[in-house]
């Protein structure tokens, strides 16, 4: 009898076991394609993160070419301003040339006033002379 007791007991503990076993091979089945989804996944993630490390490098070849450009465009402009300032350098010095020269045309003009005025003081003696012959 307990021989049979003990033959149910195993029988059940069999069953039990079984059905445990069952359990386990649907848990490892779920697993599985866990892993081959995660895995997938994975490689997804693997080809987006190539993909961006690609455009990261692409701009940062971009960054580094507008900063030459910068660079260059910044060395154009200080070379511009340099020779802006030289031709108001030079604008300002024939200001001064001209300003010069006016005045120089009015002393002159005021000499040629003061000539033709003696001229014509001249020529009235010449004529108060002709007269007096």
């Amino acid at each position: 009898k307990q021989a049979e007791e003990r033959g149910v007991e195993l029988e059940q503990l069999l069953h039990t076991a079984e059905e445990r076993n069952h359990e386990l091979e649907e848990q490892l089945h779920l697993s599985k394609e866990w892993c081959t989804e995660i895995e997938s996944k994975a490689k997804e993630l693997s080809e987006e993160a190539s993909e961006l490390k690609t455009k990261l490098e692409d701009s940062l070849a971009k960054v580094m070419e507008l900063e030459t450009a910068l660079s260059t465009s910044s060395q154009t402009e200080r070379v511009l301003e340099e020779s802006l300032n030289a031709e108001k350098e030079k604008t300002a010095s024939f200001e001064e040339i001209a300003n010069n020269s006016t005045e120089r045309q009015l002393e002159l003009q005021s000499l040629v006033d003061i000539l033709q005025f003696n001229a014509k003081e001249v020529q009235d003696k010449f004529a108060v002379l002709e007269l007096d012959l």
